[in-house]
């Protein structure tokens, strides 16, 4: 006679294969893991001035930064500046960023820069992470 839960009991190998499957898997494929996110999805960025992005495997950077422009950078700084998805070009997100400027002032060029979640090239981001 063979042992409850032995190699001759019906249909438990297939159901342990299965979890077995899924407990592997699901991990890879981004489950568990909601500060993974695919860029592509976030529809909107709202920065702020005063802010620090979060990091995994890079230092936190401010969620604001001015790196030039004949404005210069001490002149006016916004408190918050919200960035919005317009698309996706196949490589990379098309932003429109936007926050009440002063009337002397509007914005140059513009860069959204997130941490790819495994590294630099990783279509997926960590939550929080962005910044311009």
């Amino acid at each position: 006679m063979a042992a409850a839960g032995g190699p001759e009991a019906p249909g438990r190998c297939p159901l342990l294969s299965l979890l077995l499957l899924l407990l592997t898997t699901g991990p890879a494929l981004g489950w568990k893991d909601p500060d993974r996110i695919l860029l592509r999805d976030v529809k909107a960025l709202t920065l702020h001035h005063d802010r620090y992005t979060t990091s995994r495997r890079l230092d936190p950077i401010p969620q604001l930064k001015c790196v030039g422009g004949t404005a210069g950078c001490d002149s006016y700084t916004p408190k918050v500046i919200q960035c919005q998805n317009k698309g996706w070009d196949g490589y990379d997100v098309q932003w429109e960023c936007k926050t009440d400027l002063d009337i002397a002032y509007k914005f140059g060029k513009t860069v959204v820069s997130c941490e790819g979640y495994e590294s630099s090239e990783d279509q997926y981001v960590l939550r929080g992470s962005c910044g311009l």
